[in-house]
């Protein structure tokens, strides 16, 4: 119900906050082709955009297609979010030095000595240090080798030194890296980020160079690997430890922590339909970068890999019933 005889500073007060919410509105976005570039470069996924800005994956894909806008309060912190994406990319601007003035005539100048006093020796050119750049995990999946420490290989041909000695370290580094793989459909989840470990790193993680049980193909429960793997809350699936070994653990909040490893020393990637030839490990990770840019990130062998890349296009279908037909023919 209204009122007869408002008072003029409510009315002022609610005109003020209409007028606030319509400029709110107003804050300019870059085009929807610059918000997903800006997005990669940085090398960020939809998944982490979404959980900074308490939204759904899906909400970011329909802003960066130009299907929909975001609005108030996430409009001014997604805008916020963009202007630091891009204010990352702008190199540091360099002073100009300032112009000496002339002097003026009559005045005197000093005159260079020729051999200068210990006061006035100028000091030595000092080096440049180079700069070194910052690496950022990115892509769905990083090949993992060791020299002196455990090294990550990235799709884009960078590499990035890891503290970690031991499994589970690597296992909890890629939880936290943010390496995962974009849904490919309305249908499909995130996929879970992939280890390639090379014979130099499974050599390091004291795993066997073969598997003793060539039937199973599977590592023993007693190994000492595996044990350190429980008290750090990780869990294996029934297919146990094998070339192709997925580690987890329970889901938390609705939100996976899946591993996917592929043991190359076991025959990953060179047998099972992969036939892989020998590779660097930047020139491996760049191609199954591009592999999993066309279809799916590996998960096995090439039919698990197909199998997979048809359920995440198209859901399974479930068989239904029609009563009717059922009632006609009882």
């Amino acid at each position: 119900m209204r009122e007869e005889h408002p008072d003029e500073s409510e009315l002022c007060a609610r005109v003020d906050g209409l007028l606030a919410d319509l400029s709110a509105q107003r804050i300019p976005l870059p085009p929807p082709r610059e918000r997903t570039r800006l997005r990669t470069a940085a090398g960020l996924t939809a998944e982490q955009v979404a959980n900074a800005l308490s939204c759904r994956a899906a909400d970011i894909a329909a802003w960066e297609v130009g299907t929909r806008e975001p609005r108030m309060p996430r409009r001014a912190a997604y805008a916020r979010l963009l202007d630091g994406l891009k204010a990352l990319e702008q190199p540091p601007q360099t002073k100009i030095p300032a112009r000496q003035e002339p002097t003026a005539p009559g005045a005197r100048t000093e005159q260079p000595t020729l051999f200068p006093t210990a006061d006035h020796v100028p000091p030595p050119p000092r080096r440049p240090v180079p700069r070194q750049r910052l690496v950022t995990p990115t892509g769905p999946l990083a090949v993992i080798t060791y020299t002196d420490t455990f090294v990550a290989h990235f799709t884009n041909k960078t590499q990035l030194p890891l503290d970690a000695s031991e499994l589970t370290g690597l296992l909890q580094w890629t939880l936290d890296s943010g390496l995962s793989r974009e849904a490919l459909s309305p249908f499909d989840q995130a996929g879970d980020p992939l280890l390639v470990l090379t014979p130099a790193a499974s050599a390091a993680l004291h795993l066997p160079a073969e598997l003793d049980d060539r039937v199973t193909l599977r590592l023993p429960e007693t190994h000492p690997a595996l044990d350190r793997l429980r008290p750090a809350g990780f869990q294996l699936t029934r297919r146990g430890f094998g070339p192709w070994p997925r580690i987890y653990r329970p889901v938390t909040n609705k939100k996976r922590a899946s591993v996917q490893l592929a043991v190359m020393a076991w025959g990953a990637l060179s047998q099972d339909g992969w036939h892989l030839p020998t590779l660097s490990p930047a020139d491996l990770a760049h191609l199954l970068g591009l592999y999993t840019e066309r279809l799916l990130t590996p998960r096995g062998s090439t039919a698990v890999c197909g199998q997979e890349l048809m359920t995440a296009l198209r859901r399974c279908c479930l068989s239904e019933c029609d009563q009717r037909v059922s009632a006609g023919r009882g």
